[in-house]
């Protein structure tokens, strides 16, 4: 975890906690068990009173206890919750963050693909790097093939599931 998510987390803590509850806190090592476990539940519960308190009293939004708010990215929160998870979410999240990697690669092979129809909008003879294919199709097929082979096979069957490749078929 680095610096920055962690003080995400300290600042979050103390901001829905007072002076008196952190003195408990560093006490609560001194007692004998039986008495942290229900000084741990009670400090939880100042703790939940007092965030209670702070949103009635402030109706300010909570923005990631920063000053500013930061644009939602959901990539850069898998990567930020990766540490707090068991095996098992994290495979669910690796999976949702190479989902919308895959999603970002396909919106952008079809900017790239959109450009290359606009550049070359008759099909033609000039295309560049000699894509046209063998078969007679458009010579677009040849770019669509090239760009498609960059990527893996999850990655192109996320791909053909959002509607890529509709001219050309399953690969």
């Amino acid at each position: 975890m680095d610096k920055n998510e962690q003080d995400k987390i300290t600042a979050f803590d103390t901001l829905f906690t007072t002076n008196h509850i952190q003195m408990m806190k560093i006490v609560m090592p001194y007692f004998d068990k039986h008495i942290q476990k229900t000084l741990a539940v009670y400090i939880k519960f100042l703790e939940f009173q007092y965030t209670l308190s702070y949103f009635h009293s402030y109706s300010l939004e909570l923005c990631g206890c920063s000053t500013e708010q930061e644009e939602f990215d959901i990539g850069k929160i898998c990567s930020e919750i990766l540490p707090y998870c068991t095996n098992e979410e994290k495979q669910k999240v690796e999976k949702i963050s190479s989902l919308m990697h895959t999603m970002e690669m396909y919106r952008e092979m079809s900017k790239t693909f959109e450009v290359m129809k606009d550049l070359f909008p008759d099909g033609g003879d000039s295309f560049p790097f000699g894509m046209s294919s063998d078969s007679g199709s458009a010579p677009m097929d040849g770019m669509m093939d090239m760009l498609m082979n960059m990527l893996t096979p999850e990655q192109k069957t996320m791909f053909e599931m959002f509607g890529g490749n509709e001219n050309n078929g399953t690969k």
